[in-house]
């Protein structure tokens, strides 16, 4: 998983997750007490006050990584990258089919610093194909320009529809 934190930009995520896993790694041997109990089984993760809500850590883990994937957009591998809901593809800088290996190379560039001193780059993430400015549609490359777009869909439906409300209750 850490991989896909370190390719996806979830730069937090991947630095709390690999110096917990470097903890977890030493932890019979920094805090016996801690290790015995989580051994026992009393290793729950609580996401509210209830009682009953204690939940094991890859089940929260697999909760938080399918909302994010989920609320990042829809791509589907096809011949090329394309999102399923628009139809834009990708072009060959999109490079999403191939986060492991770019996480990988983010993790192995972080082994032997602390971790207050690597820096995360963008420019060594994976490029999505919402983080593009130009797309292809229907092999048209288009350029979109995220704070004009909204301003002209305004536009366009004042022209068409009298009440231009009814446009934004989809």
């Amino acid at each position: 998983m850490l991989p896909y934190f370190a390719a996806a930009g979830h730069n937090l995520y991947l630095k709390s997750a690999y110096v917990y896993l470097q903890q977890m790694h030493e932890l019979s041997s920094t805090n016996p007490a801690i290790n015995k109990a989580l051994m026992s089984g009393f290793h729950v993760m609580r996401r509210s006050d209830r009682f009953w809500s204690g939940l094991s850590s890859d089940l929260v883990i697999e909760q938080v990584l399918m909302r994010c994937i989920k609320t990042t957009g829809g791509l589907t591998r096809d011949k090329e990258l394309r999102n399923i809901e628009t139809g834009a593809t990708g072009d060959n800088s999109v490079n999403t089919d191939n986060a492991l290996v770019v996480g990988h190379n983010i993790i192995s560039s972080m082994e032997g610093k602390y971790i207050d001193e690597f820096e995360f780059k963008r420019k060594n993430q994976v490029t999505t194909l919402s983080s593009k400015l130009n797309i292809k549609v229907n092999n048209e490359e288009i350029y979109v320009d995220p704070q004009l777009l909204f301003p002209r869909l305004v536009t366009t439906a004042n022209t068409m529809f009298q009440d231009v409300s009814e446009v934004f209750k989809y």
